[in-house]
This record gives structure tokens, sequence and C-alpha cells, in this order.
């Protein structure tokens, strides 16, 4: 079988001639290789200050999440609502790309809204491949930060 190199989310992989997979990284120090790429990940939480802000946050959720999926570097996009707080996971090429998609169009606009509809933490973390919603999820309630 010959050599090849090919990308997933847990970065570039190396598959040998002999069929073993290793990552690039893990070869670096041989050929001189990139250490393995990774994503970033964004997981917010926001609590509403009322059931009557329903419509208004909704409005703005909708037109940022749709602003996300079409933002350069956006691999996923999801929100969930989980003991009466409105997530969403976001994952990223890297941090630029999610910087870049958060200070323009729409989710300029939810951010500037954002104190008037209530609070909320954020965590952004870079992490060797997507995590799923549990293991997010556990990093937002031990790490976010109040924004």
């Amino acid at each position: 079988m010959p050599a090849a190199i090919f990308n997933d989310f847990a970065g570039l992989v190396w598959l040998g001639t002999g069929g073993a997979a290793t990552t690039l990284s893990g070869l670096a120090s041989l050929r001189g290789h990139r250490r393995m790429r990774s994503v970033y990940v964004s997981i917010t939480g926001f609590r509403l200050n009322g059931w009557w802000h329903w419509p208004r946050f909704w409005w703005h959720t909708l037109r940022s999440i749709a602003q996300a999926r079409r933002a350069h570097g956006n691999l996923r996009v999801e929100a969930r609502i989980i003991n009466g707080v409105h997530h969403t996971l976001t994952i990223w090429t890297d941090e630029r790309a999610m910087r870049a998609f958060l200070t323009v169009g729409a989710h300029l606009n939810a951010m500037k809204a954002y104190r008037s509809l209530g609070s909320g933490r954020t965590l952004g973390f870079a992490a060797h491949q997507p995590p799923d919603w549990e293991a997010a999820l556990h990093r937002w309630i031990t790490e976010a930060r109040e924004v």
C-alpha cells in the first residue's frame, strides 16, 4: 500500500506503507513536519431576563446562526436549550476564523443587544478534535467566564 496523507478532524494523519496510521506530529522530529492541527471550539450559554425577550432573542439567534454557517472557517454550528440556558456550540478551523465572525454582521448586532436581553457565559478553547455536547458542556460549566 503506498504512503498517503489525509486530513480529518483530529489533524493530519500519515498512513505509512504498512498501513499503520500515526499523526504527523509523531513524525515531526523525523521529517520536520508541522505539529498536529487542531480546531477551535466556542461554547456559550445565555439566560434570558424574562420570557418577553424570547422573540427578540430568537430573531438575533437565528440570524447569527445563519451568519456562522456561512462564515469562512466554520465547521459546525449547533444550538440547544439545557436547564433553561440557551447554548451554542461552534467549531472553527482556528481562533482567527471565529474572531472574524464574532464582530461583524448579525452577531455584532446580537452582541449589542446582549445586556438588554439577559446574561451569559462563554468559553473558547483549542482541541485536537471536536468535542461532543457532553464534553463541551462540562468544560463550559467548569471554565466559562461571565461576559
